[in-house]
């Protein structure tokens, strides 16, 4: 087990079951999350306007814990002063070379600590 890791820590959690007897919950949660700000990552749903119609942007990406390549939309954490939008942006550029406009911001969802940005007028750089 890794006690001090760089991005995540663990979190014991104690509550109660709806029959009222008290349990404990282990997750992880981020360590990275700028002073003042209420999330610490973004989701990006991305939409390519082509002549041949709306195109949904996904990215490949090797993840250790599964030892596989996945497919998910483009995403990354929020950096000290920045909003959700100019995150996503850069984190859009950085990981698809695409340059958006953040047109909608989701609510807050993924346990509480991202949201979601749909972003229109994309274009490679």
């Amino acid at each position: 087990m890794i006690k001090d890791a760089k991005w995540t820590k663990l979190v014991l959690t104690t509550y109660k079951d709806p029959l009222g007897k008290e349990r404990t919950w282990e997750s992880a949660e981020r360590s990275t999350r700028p002073k003042n700000s209420a999330i610490d990552g973004v989701g990006i749903v991305a939409i390519l306007q082509k002549a041949s119609g709306p195109e949904l942007v996904l990215q490949k990406q090797f993840r250790p814990p599964i030892n596989k390549v996945v497919i998910e939309v483009p995403a990354g954490l929020v950096d000290e002063g920045e909003s959700a939008e100019e995150s996503a942006v850069r984190e859009l550029r950085e990981e698809t070379g695409y340059v958006g406009v953040a047109a909608e911001l989701s609510p807050v969802m993924f346990n509480g600590k991202h949201q979601s940005l749909l972003s229109l007028d994309l274009r490679e750089e």
